[in-house]
């Protein structure tokens, strides 16, 4: 039998209505908003979190009734945030000219590659948004649920000292992607920072990209092939031993952008067969640490959809003998 917070009831069933407004007495809009809103933050800090409490939640959402407030339009954005976190596609792996395997920052070996759920399937897909980027939350690499901000100079100090997978001749970049579930679809855009340093990133011509349409498709745990092309001339001048180049490939999924960086060296000729495992500076994430980022990740989702959405709307009841603008 589940835990009662996994199927919690939102009610206000317990305050006196408004006879005017029909929300409870005593609670104006931002009261009530802010209590639905509190109430289900507090369910997120608890990590209970499957589509079936989102589900049971949308309709226990019929028992509260308000007046003309923005409160439910809020919470229902709330929902669809924490909705579609549910949904990755990690670069699991990099093959390079010389023989030598890599893979993308903040990786985790031990991850499991079977499964479609957020614990533990999806919890190293690198979450890479231009708007954290700008105000500093994350790097130019994103960040992990697992392992937190992916910290460039740490992953590449790693994974140059396993080994660097080389490009081909021709500049090309072999990559594989995991999708985990639909969000993780292609098509994906890929970009080199030849320094390394993630300041600027030049458009790669993508050869084989991960199959999809928006972001979306029916695919699940499979891997997929990504094939991009640096720019003519492209030469890798940055990382310890000034050889080095940042790849970063994305798709374009609401939820995300999902996919990740790796680190590439310039065309060499013929070097042995070996093999660099992973360039996660993280160490191997405890299911607790995980779990608390998930949760720290949730909250901050829904406090940005929340204060975002300040503008009150009429909200319109399609329910037989009830007066438009009022929701039962």
């Amino acid at each position: 039998m589940q835990d009662s917070d996994d199927n919690p009831s939102i009610t206000l069933d317990n305050q006196p209505r408004n006879p005017e407004s029909g929300s409870p007495s005593g609670l104006g809009t931002s009261a009530v908003q802010h209590r639905v809103t509190g109430s289900l933050l507090h369910l997120i800090s608890k990590q209970h979190i499957s589509s079936n409490f989102i589900n049971t939640t949308i309709v226990n959402f019929h028992s509260i009734m308000f007046a003309k407030t923005s409160a439910i339009s809020s919470v229902l954005l709330v929902l669809a945030a924490i909705s579609s976190v549910n949904a990755h596609g990690a670069m699991v792996a990099v093959t390079g000219s010389n023989g030598v395997t890599g893979q993308g920052f903040g990786i985790v070996e031990t991850t499991p590659r079977d499964g479609t759920r957020r614990q533990p399937f999806q919890t190293d897909t690198s979450i890479i948004r231009d708007r954290e980027i700008a105000s500093g939350d994350a790097g130019p690499c994103g960040r992990t649920l697992a392992g937190g901000v992916n910290d460039m100079a740490a992953q590449m100090e790693a994974a140059s000292s396993a080994g660097l997978p080389a490009a081909s001749e021709d500049g090309t970049v072999t990559m594989t992607i995991h999708q985990i579930n639909g969000d993780g679809a292609g098509p994906y855009t890929c970009g080199v920072s030849a320094d390394a340093s993630g300041k600027s990133f030049a458009d790669m011509k993508i050869l084989t990209n991960v199959p999809g349409e928006n972001s979306r498709s029916n695919a699940k745990a499979t891997d997929f092939p990504l094939v991009a092309q640096m720019p003519a001339g492209t030469t890798c001048t940055g990382g310890p031993n000034g050889d080095a180049c940042v790849v970063r490939c994305r798709n374009a999924a609401r939820a995300g952008p999902f996919g990740g960086c790796t680190a590439v060296t310039n065309a060499v000729g013929g070097a042995g067969n070996s093999t660099a495992p992973a360039a996660a500076s993280a160490p191997k994430a405890a299911g607790a640490k995980a779990k608390e980022a998930l949760a720290e990740d949730l909250y901050k989702r829904a406090l940005n959809v929340v204060k975002s959405f300040e503008k009150k709307r009429m909200l319109r009841s399609r329910i037989a003998g009830v007066k438009a603008g009022y929701w039962i």
